[in-house]
């Protein structure tokens, strides 16, 4: 119902588009303005009182601006559309371990950097970062012959009879270090 000396605003749909850096967001598309009136002309904006044009329409990065849509009658409406550009994920990580490192899947078994690469929440590219260092674990075999008994400093016990024993501790770099003797009493 058009009432003569009225005038009814046209109705405009937005849909606030959405991008990956470094993208940009073209307001032109028929996607921005879909389900809105037919026969509409559009123009783009910096302000919402429609006085300031928007330069480039067709390559906007993040931020809000307005749509103003006019029918054959001359009545207009504006509405705001919010652009968002989702940067990415780029994490940097650093680890150290003992022997090797799994790390999205993959056991590393040398220091070094490397990098996983995906698409994040928002579809858009992504990359992680790992800097890793790598320290092994040791093994020290000694081999002693001893009349009677033998006291082992490495553990403080004392042992009467012949064979190997071990025990695990840290080296310099808190990764485990297996101390093999290998005793032989006389007696």
């Amino acid at each position: 119902d058009y009432v003569i000396g009225e005038c009814n605003p046209p109705t405009l749909v937005i849909t606030n588009p959405t991008t990956c850096a470094p993208s940009t967001v073209d307001l032109t598309a028929s996607s921005v303005t879909a389900g809105s009136a037919s026969g509409l002309t559009f123009t783009y904006w910096q302000d919402s009182s429609a006085t300031l044009a928007l330069s480039n329409p067709a390559a906007v990065g993040a931020g809000t601006y307005y749509i103003k849509a006019v029918n054959a009658f001359g009545c207009s409406t504006v509405k705001s559309v919010l652009i968002t550009v989702y940067p990415g994920t780029f994490n940097v990580e650093s680890q150290t371990a003992c022997n090797s490192y799994s790390w999205y899947g993959t056991t590393y078994s040398c220091s070094g950097v490397f990098t996983h690469e995906y698409l994040d929440v928002h579809g858009c590219a992504s990359t992680d970062t790992l800097k890793l260092t790598i320290h092994s674990s040791d093994t020290t075999e000694q081999t002693v012959s001893s009349c009677d008994s033998y006291l082992w400093s490495v553990n403080g016990q004392t042992y009467t009879a012949s064979g190997n024993y071990s025990r695990v501790l840290s080296n310099v770099n808190n990764c485990d270090s297996l101390i093999v003797l290998h005793l032989t009493i006389n007696k």
